[in-house]
């Protein structure tokens, strides 16, 4: 059922004003969604009761982005030291629990609806077409399999509190302080897509994604749900080098079960946690 599923909330932010539409087009399994073991205090802010209204909600939302502010320099500092170094960093309670019961809700009415629809794909690990020179066993051809639940921006109204949180500038603020340097200029700028912006994922039994490498540089995901069992990220930090552009050994080892240098999350990234991960 859906009360017993993986739901996550994906938010696309992109490096360019003109954010392709098959830039984020996947979530990164084969990424490690870690426990923040650092001490930060916990940013809590009021929530109003169900049944609120849209206005309500929409102030909920506008409040937990808004939430990103408050984090120190020294904290910013920590968390993309942490992002440097394990190509993943982990907010916990970045939105609390009922704001989180309030998307979960937004998310199960529309994952149940007509809006939803069910997504599979057989795809190279490299997320490229198959290359004629080598074998289908080869690490570069070799076919995972992935599959979810989606409800895509498109079919989220003007008052969803998915696409409120998102479109709050301090989201996007947060999330450049702690992927960009602030030593250079790349600026982020919110996802042109009209179907992959901000979008609701739905993992039941049978579902999963394959081990793959993100197109994007970076991807962000809020964890609103997590399942009875499964739903395990698992993540290899710095398989490509500039060196070794393909890694064919390190790939060809992953997949066939070698968990040298594989982190596994096993389950403990909680509700409500905002999850940057490096996506190449």
């Amino acid at each position: 059922s859906i009360r017993n599923g993986f739901i996550i909330a994906r938010l696309v932010l992109c490096v360019s004003r003109c954010g392709s539409v098959n830039s984020f087009a996947f979530d990164a399994l084969g990424t490690l969604y870690p426990v923040q073991r650092r001490s930060f205090s916990c940013r809590r802010f009021s929530c109003p009761g169900k049944g609120g209204g849209m206005d309500q909600t929409g102030s909920v939302a506008a409040d937990a982005a808004a939430a990103a502010l408050s984090y120190s320099a020294e904290e910013i500092a920590c968390l993309r030291d942490e992002y440097g170094r394990k190509g993943w960093v982990a907010i916990r309670d970045f939105v609390p629990p009922a704001l989180c019961e309030t998307l979960i809700e937004e998310a199960t009415a529309l994952l149940e609806s007509d809006a939803a629809f069910y997504s599979t794909d057989a795809h190279t690990v490299y997320q490229e077409s198959e290359d004629t020179k080598f074998s289908c066993e080869h690490p570069r051809n070799a076919l995972q399999q992935s599959s979810k639940r989606i409800v895509d921006y498109a079919r989220l109204s003007d008052q969803s509190p998915l696409r409120l949180l998102y479109l709050q500038p301090a989201l996007l603020a947060l999330v450049q302080r702690i992927v960009s340097p602030e030593t250079e200029s790349k600026s982020l700028y919110l996802s042109d897509c009209p179907f992959n912006a901000a979008y609701y994922n739905m993992y039941r039994e049978g579902d999963g994604l394959g081990w793959h490498f993100d197109k994007g540089e970076f991807g962000v995901n809020l964890v609103l749900q997590n399942p009875v069992s499964g739903g395990n990220f698992e993540f290899h930090h710095n398989t490509l080098t500039a060196t070794d552009t393909w890694a064919f050994d390190k790939v060809e080892r992953i997949l066939s079960g070698d968990s040298c240098g594989v982190v596994s999350s096993d389950g403990l990234v909680g509700a409500g946690s905002l999850v940057i991960f490096n996506g190449r």
